[in-house]
C-alpha cells in the first residue's frame, strides 16, 4: 500500500513521536540547573542558576525530587542564603516536571501576594519551560491569577498562615511554608496555625492532610539581642 503524504504531515509525526518521548528523570537540583533564569526583579545576580553557586542546597533540593523517600523537609537556616530560591526552583519543577495540586504559604496573605508578583511571576516569565505551561495573566479564564496558577495536571495556591479560609479544605500532593518562624500563634480561635506536628492535624491547614505527599518548611534563625 503507498503511503500518503500531505501538507503538514511530517510536522504532525514528529509531535507525535515527541509526545511519545518521556521526560528526563531529573532531580530538583538538575532540573533547576538545566532550565531555571534568575530576575532581575528578584535576584542580586540575575541568569542561569547554578547550583555550584550554592552546593549546600543541592542535597536538600533533591531529597524533594519525586524518586526520593524522604516526604518531609525541614530548613532552618540563617538569612539570604538561598532558602527561597531553594522553594522556588522546586515550585518551577512541580509545574514542570512533576504536575499536581501544590500550596505555598507565607506569614500572611499579604507577603504571599508580594511573594507571587514579585518571586513566583518573575519565575515564570524568566525561565521558557514553566512559562509554556501557565497562561498569560491577561488572557480570559487563563486560571492565573494572584493567588492561583494553573498549569496541565494541577494548580499552585497561595496564602497566608494568618487565613484560615485559605488553609482549608484543599487536598494538596505538595506543600511549602515559607518563613515559618513569621507564621502567627494562632489564625483564628479555634484553628492552629500549620506548624510543626499541627500539619499532620485534619480540619485545619490544608484540610485532609493525609493527602500531602512531600512537605518542605522553611526557618530562617534570628538572634534576639537586647536587655530586660
Amino acid at each position: 500500500m503507498d503511503e500518503i503524504f500531505y501538507e503538514g504531515w511530517d510536522a504532525i509525526e514528529r509531535a507525535w513521536r515527541e509526545g511519545l518521548t518521556p521526560d528526563p528523570l531529573l532531580t530538583v537540583s538538575e532540573w533547576a540547573d538545566k532550565h531555571r533564569v534568575l530576575s532581575s526583579k528578584a535576584a542580586s545576580e540575575p541568569g542561569r542558576w547554578r547550583t555550584s553557586r550554592t552546593p549546600y542546597l543541592r542535597e536538600i533540593m533533591d531529597c524533594l525530587s519525586p524518586m526520593s523517600p524522604i516526604e518531609r523537609v525541614v530548613f532552618m537556616k540563617g538569612a539570604q542564603v538561598g532558602g527561597t530560591e531553594l522553594g522556588l526552583n522546586w515550585v518551577g519543577y512541580v509545574i514542570h516536571h512533576a504536575p499536581g495540586p501544590m500550596m505555598a504559604v507565607w506569614p500572611t496573605v499579604e507577603m504571599a501576594k508580594r511573594a507571587s508578583k514579585q518571586r513566583i511571576d518573575a519565575l515564570i516569565e524568566e525561565s521558557p519551560a514553566i512559562q509554556e505551561r501557565i497562561a498569560p495573566a491577561r488572557s480570559r479564564d487563563s486560571g492565573n491569577t494572584i493567588l492561583a496558577k494553573e498549569f496541565h495536571g494541577g494548580v499552585l495556591v497561595m496564602t497566608g498562615a494568618n487565613s484560615a479560609v485559605g488553609l482549608r479544605s484543599m487536598p494538596v500532593r505538595y506543600l511549602f511554608l515559607d518563613e515559618v518562624d513569621g507564621y502567627p500563634l494562632f489564625v483564628s480561635p479555634n484553628c492552629r496555625q500549620p506548624n510543626g506536628s499541627d500539619i499532620d492535624r485534619a480540619g485545619c491547614g490544608c484540610g485532609d492532610t493525609r493527602q500531602v505527599r512531600r512537605h518542605a518548611s522553611r526557618w530562617t534563625a534570628v538572634e534576639q539581642r537586647g536587655g530586660l
